[in-house]
Formats: structure tokens, C-alpha cells, sequence
């Protein structure tokens, strides 16, 4: 039994697995580019072809200057930098207002605290 490149068949599934999702993104940025001329023209037919294909169109990323993404690197480029700047923010003291109701604060025993069994 002869075996090929280990390396070369997880490339090749990859490319495989990734084909479909990158011909309907280009789909969708054909028709999109084309509904926009379609709409400038107040042409409708073409427009309703889209609404009627059925098709699940995630959202358009777009960058911070409004530009729309279509390519694969940029787009995931764009959700790191979105994430980051949501997960990474800087974290704000509480207020002392807070503090005086904390250290006032009496213990609720009915509220279990010990880790789940």
C-alpha cells in the first residue's frame, strides 16, 4: 500500500473544504457591485434575483473608513483588530461610592458560593 504526502492531502482538504465558502463570498461581492450599479440605474430585477436566491449572506466587514472587505486576510485582519479593541480595553476602578456599600454589606447564606459537585 503506497502512501502520499501527508502534508500535501491536509492542503489540498483545506483548499477543498475552503472553496465553496470563497465562491459564494464572491457571489455575493459580484452581486452586491452589481446591485449597487442596479440601484444607481433604478434597475429592480436584478435586486429582486438576489433577495429571491435564497442564499444566507453573512454581513459585509467593512474597515474603519467604511470600505467594504472582500479578501479573506483583510477580513480576519479586521475582526482581530475589532476583538482586540473590545477584549483589551483598560478595566475602570469601581467607584468609592461602591466601597462604602461593600464594606457595609452583610453575608447572604441562602447563596451558595462552593463550586458545583
Amino acid at each position: 500500500m503506497q502512501h502520499g504526502n501527508w502534508e500535501e492531502y491536509i492542503s489540498l482538504a483545506l483548499a477543498r473544504r475552503r472553496a465553496p465558502t470563497h465562491d459564494k463570498q464572491m457571489w455575493a461581492d459580484r452581486m452586491a457591485s452589481g446591485g449597487e450599479e442596479q440601484l444607481k440605474l433604478a434597475h429592480s430585477s436584478d435586486l429582486h434575483q438576489l433577495q429571491m436566491s435564497g442564499s444566507e449572506i453573512s454581513a459585509p466587514i467593512h474597515e474603519m473608513n467604511h470600505n467594504m472587505l472582500s479578501d479573506q486576510d483583510a477580513i480576519l485582519a479586521r475582526w482581530k483588530e475589532d476583538l482586540s479593541i473590545l477584549l483589551n480595553h483598560q478595566v475602570l476602578s469601581p467607584p468609592v461610592s461602591y466601597e462604602a456599600v461593600v464594606t457595609h454589606a452583610s453575608e447572604d447564606g441562602s447563596i451558595l458560593t462552593s463550586p458545583p459537585t
